[in-house]
């Protein structure tokens, strides 16, 4: 909704405001008149701006009279009325000024105008169109992409005939210029990606393709040019059979302007040691940046490069070093989903229908066990899942083995990523490489032209790539290797007059330094005579020259014998200081790192634990516990993070238990086959406890198909809770009015056990009610503040006659009622 256009007096008006975003809102302020903002101030919970009219401006000439929009500021309207009327060309503007005030309030998604005053003008055109009217031009757009602006504001033409016609102008009257009609043509079809040079000729597209088919065989790898899935991918055979992914990472990148708008060529090259620079390896044309795009990018790109890296999970390792592309947060995505559909989905599927090491009938939990696996986010819940596939599937050890491995896991599992060490030390650490690419690509490709043409010119740049490796296998020279010499060129330095302002003009070259230095006249190098020899001037004859040459030999060795020292000197004290300074740089960082984790631990001690629980009460979309039932087990409010209700259909006991355990309800079935192998793998135990019959039963229940349930095969609150706190080794807690009773494990969790702190060890609490039952979220630090109904009566002398251990008995006997065989 947009506001009333060109109000007049006393006027109220209230509109809700477009959502943009989460939480965001789009809004504009256009009533018509001319506005300047006054003053923009916050209000609670929103903003307040206030405006004024400015008026408008008028021609005074009686044959023209015509009023006009003014300008947006006083400044701006001096220069305006300055200028001849657009009209009759004559001189004679003038202001007319205006006292309304326009009050906006903007809180949440509602918008309130209150415009106060009578203005002293008449209407003139609007600047802009309101939302109003710009939804219903779109729309007018969107119904015929094909059709021209011209026709649009005719409202009829050869593509569409209207009877009677349909000109745009009827939605609004500031929709009529035919440069307007085009500009939001223009706008709607490119935002819709319906701009006739976005949109590729499908009939043309594909004899296009088949040309470069012919011209270059084997280049096109897939082909999907449908506007919802556009995707061509293309690499050259002889270069991709040269690939060493072993040895080197491979760079990804995006190039956006070598197509049309709408269009970008994401590229991967890698280094060559035949070549001694970076080669392109694969490429694709892809109509977006999503996820979704680079997903598709790179499953593309291992089933092109399946011959290199292998189709076997272990040799994923082994033959892929790996990936460096930019900051996108899209093109990592991409990779990640790519890599993981790819690879370990093929693993998981050949275990599963392998019944050798998968029983028949126990695939649904191999799956459910991987997929927490690999969606856990933390290290304890990661661990916990491989151990139970581990307990449940024995014969699966060696592949949990292979995958868990720290160079394996860190490419796949969340709780686990990281870097691998490789790929940290590798040589080819940035993305320089496909960025030179990209400048030598922008050299032969002309920008934002259509597909099939920069595509024509790209497989001719890939085609000269293929030619050097074809050189380099006939043994011609490939490289570009020139001599280097190991003497420092030195350029001679002439003074053209003018005064001394270099550092050796200053002071001097090293030469005369070290002649300073040592008080003695250094030799210098003397001129040669016309013959090429040199000569010796010696004023006191031959002999004495002798002894002056051997004394300047002597007096330069022992130059040279200080100078030494003094390097031996300098080398050795500078060696002091670098370890010193490294010696400090450690102690710092330890420091830092030490100061780090202490203030991580004061912030993890001060995290305000309701916080922690109101988030998970609104994420499990919990209620309160009822006041009548916390009176009836005098239990605390604040000791519970509230109660679950689960679905009706016979299994709402399965399901409570499965989202104490799973965090979530809907794996109740895969929480049956956990018990079912409980009761199966210690049935000698439980027959005796439970008697055959009972047991039977209890196994028919466990063996029932996923889905609504009879009322025979229930959770029962007292066999079900028994086998429940056995095989999850936590303790059952069944609230059921007089029949309330909490059942123990028969065997120990832990040796967190023996320390008889249990508040990582929160019990399962169902509540039973009119044959349903719910679950109840305790928080941890409240187990051992709770009393807790009374021990099943016949736990202790069963812990007694069958010889088990009696920790859990000895830690809950003083957090339960007391039985009446306790003397109560």
């Amino acid at each position: 909704m947009s506001f009333p256009q060109f109000p007049n007096g006393t006027v109220n008006h209230e509109i809700t405001l477009h959502k943009k975003g989460e939480s965001e809102y789009e809004y504009d302020l256009n009533i018509g008149w001319q506005l300047i903002q006054q003053n923009h101030t916050k209000i609670n919970s929103g903003i307040s701006v206030s405006k004024l009219c400015l008026g408008a401006v008028k021609c005074n000439m009686e044959k023209c009279g015509k009023l006009v929009r003014p300008a947006s500021s006083m400044k701006r309207i001096t220069s305006q009325i300055a200028e001849p009327c657009t009209f009759c060309n004559h001189c004679s503007l003038e202001h007319v000024t205006c006292s309304v005030k326009v009050n906006f309030k903007i809180i949440g998604n509602i918008s309130k105008c209150t415009h106060k005053g009578t203005h002293m003008h008449d209407t003139f055109e609007p600047l802009h169109d309101t939302m109003e009217v710009l939804d219903k031009v779109e729309e007018r757009v969107l119904e015929c992409p094909s059709e021209t602006a011209y026709a649009l504001k005719v409202g009829t033409s050869v593509i569409r005939p209207q009877v009677p016609a349909r000109p745009i102008s009827m939605i609004s009257k500031t929709v009529q210029r035919h440069g307007k009609i085009k500009c939001y043509c223009c706008n709607y079809l490119t935002k819709a990606g319906e701009l006739s040079s976005t949109r590729p000729s499908l009939e043309r597209s594909v004899e296009e393709l088949q040309e470069l088919k012919n011209d270059f065989p084997r280049y096109l790898q897939s082909v999907n040019i449908m506007s919802s899935e556009f995707c061509i991918t293309f690499s050259v055979p002889a270069v991709a059979a040269c690939v060493d992914f072993n040895k080197h990472p491979i760079l990804t990148d995006v190039t956006y302007d070598c197509f049309t708008k709408g269009y970008y060529l994401c590229s991967t090259n890698i280094f060559f040691d035949e070549l001694d620079k970076f080669g392109v390896v694969f490429q694709a044309v892809l109509d977006g940046l999503t996820t979704d795009h680079f997903k598709a990018y790179f499953l593309a790109f291992f089933r092109t490069f399946a011959f290199a890296i292998g189709r076997l999970d272990e040799d994923i390792d082994i033959n892929f070093s790996g990936l460096i592309m930019d900051y996108s947060q899209a093109q990592r995505q991409g990779f990640i989903l790519g890599f993981k559909k790819h690879f370990p989905k093929q693993s998981v599927q050949r275990l599963v229908s392998n019944h050798s090491i998968v029983p028949h009938g126990s695939d649904t939990e191999f799956l459910d066990l991987t997929s927490t696996m690999y969606n856990a986010k933390s290290e304890k819940t990661f661990e916990r899942a491989v151990q139970q596939l581990h307990d449940n599937f024995p014969n699966c050890a060696r592949w949990l083995k292979w995958w868990t491995r720290d160079q394996v896991a860190s490419m796949i599992f969340r709780s686990k990523d990281a870097l691998k060490k490789e790929l940290q030390e590798a040589n080819t650490r940035t993305t320089n490489g496909i960025e030179a690419f990209h400048r030598d690509l922008y050299r032969i490709v002309q920008r934002k032209k259509s597909i099939m043409v920069t595509l024509r010119n790209i497989f001719c740049y890939l085609r000269s790539i293929e030619a050097d490796f074809e050189s380099f296998d006939d043994a011609f020279k490939v490289k570009d290797s020139r001599k280097q010499s190991s003497k420092l060129r030195t350029i001679r330095f002439i003074n053209d007059g003018r005064a001394p302002d270099t550092t050796k003009a200053l002071l001097g070259s090293a030469q005369e330094k070290q002649k300073d230095k040592a008080g003695i006249d250094l030799p210098k190098k003397e001129d040669k005579d016309e013959k090429g020899s040199r000569s010796l001037k010696n004023n006191k004859g031959e002999k004495d020259g002798e002894e002056e040459k051997k004394g300047t030999k002597d007096k330069r060795i022992h130059v040279e014998e200080e100078s030494k020292a003094r390097r031996e000197r300098l080398a050795n004290l500078r060696e002091e200081q670098t370890k010193k300074v490294r010696e400090e740089y450690k102690k710092n960082k330890q420091k830092r790192k030490q100061e780090s984790e202490e203030r991580e631990a004061k912030r993890l001690k001060s995290l305000d634990q309701s916080t922690r629980y109101n988030f998970l009460f609104k994420k499990l979309h919990l209620s309160s516990i009822p006041e009548f039932i916390l009176q009836q087990y005098n239990f605390n409010k604040e000791d519970f993070v509230g109660r679950f209700c689960l679905e009706d259909d016979g299994n709402c006991g399965w399901r409570a238990a499965s989202l104490m355990i799973f965090n979530n309800e809907k794996h109740y079935y895969m929480l049956k086959k956990v018990m079912r192998s409980g009761l199966e793998k210690e049935q000698t135990f439980f027959k005796q406890l439970f008697g055959v019959r009972d047991y039977e039963k209890l196994r028919t229940k466990l063996y029932q198909p996923e889905g609504s349930v009879n009322s025979i095969n229930w959770f029962d609150s007292i066999d079900c809770a028994v086998l429940l706190a056995m095989v999850c080794k936590r303790p059952v807690i069944i609230l059921a009015g007089i029949q309330s009773n909490t059942y123990l494990p028969f065997e120990e969790r832990s040796s967190v056990i023996h320390t008889g702190q249990v508040q990582d060890v929160t019990p399962i609490v169902l509540y039973l009610h009119l044959n349903h039952f719910y679950a109840f979220i305790v928080k941890e630090e409240s187990v051992d503040n709770i009393k807790w109904p009374r021990i099943c009566p016949t736990y202790k002398n069963e812990v007694i006659d069958y010889n088990r251990s009696t920790v859990w008995l000895d830690i809950y006997k003083g957090r339960c009622h007391a039985t009446r065989e306790d003397g109560m």
